[in-house]
């Protein structure tokens, strides 16, 4: 859902911050 899209997105852009 965009709840989870959302959350994969955060989670991606932390690991490459």
């Amino acid at each position: 859902g965009v709840a989870g899209t959302w959350t994969a997105s955060v989670l991606t852009v932390g690991s490459f911050a």
